[in-house]
């Protein structure tokens, strides 16, 4: 399964190419796609990794073999019909947008077969809402005018590192974190520990919250400069045998 596969199926071809019997993508809104642009996207990825077995005829997004997509389809709304278990449910850059994401992974894990995966890249910063402005910047105003500004139009939910911390110890689920962004420093990690970061860019990222320490929201205000600083991350659970 993966959930909000936006603007194109290269990672459900990969899956296929790689074993996977079916995937199963839903998306909550689907995006707009220009069909030229389709066809040159499937068509280099084809030449790329040599994909023909998957194709029913000519490389398209309406002929790829053994894949489901439900458009309109939110993660909430899926799992909570039970569906038959995956073997591997991830998304990209989708769980900053979900209303509830924690009730959301635990349906998702609910849908998980015994030794199934869980994956998911979780993007923590605004997504471009205050463009120019300093990066914590939304996490300055409060919980009634946050909510009447991004009301069902998709953008992030402010959920950041230390309530996903939180909920899958809660669990008791053998998961890790990796930390892929920080606040204020360009470029990804690669799904790394803190301590394992280079040391200027998590000095850089920890001026970056001090900058704004005294303007954040009251729901901010008591975290941890690290946990403010922490801009991306990469969750990993695997549910047990």
């Amino acid at each position: 399964m993966e959930i909000g596969p936006g603007d194109n199926f290269g990672v459900a071809l990969l899956f296929l190419a790689n074993g996977v019997s079916n995937v199963v993508a839903i998306d909550k809104f689907a995006p707009e796609r220009d069909p030229t642009r389709q066809a040159a996207v499937y068509q280099a990825l084809n030449s790329r990794h040599n994909l023909y077995q998957l194709f029913d005829g000519a490389p398209s997004e309406d002929a790829i073999k053994n894949l489901v997509y439900l458009p309109g389809m939110s993660a909430e709304r899926y799992f909570g019909n039970a569906p038959p278990p995956f073997d591997a449910v991830i998304s990209r850059a989708v769980l900053e947008h979900l209303d509830d994401p924690l009730a959301a992974l635990d349906a998702m894990w609910a849908g998980l077969r015994p030794g199934g995966l869980l994956l998911h890249r979780i993007d923590l910063r605004d997504h471009g809402m205050f463009a120019g402005a300093h990066p914590l910047s939304f996490l300055t105003l409060s919980g009634w005018l946050y909510r009447a500004m991004t009301k069902e139009i998709g953008l992030p939910n402010r959920l950041l590192l230390p309530p996903y911390r939180a909920f899958v110890k809660a669990r008791g689920w053998p998961a890790r974190i990796g930390i892929t962004r920080l606040a204020g420093v360009a470029g990804d990690f690669p799904a790394l520990a803190w301590e394992q970061l280079p040391d200027d860019a998590r000095r850089q990222s920890l001026a970056v919250v001090k900058e704004i320490r005294p303007r954040l929201a009251a729901p901010f205000r008591g975290m941890a400069d690290q946990d403010l600083a922490i801009a991306g991350i990469v969750l990993v659970a695997e549910k047990p045998s």
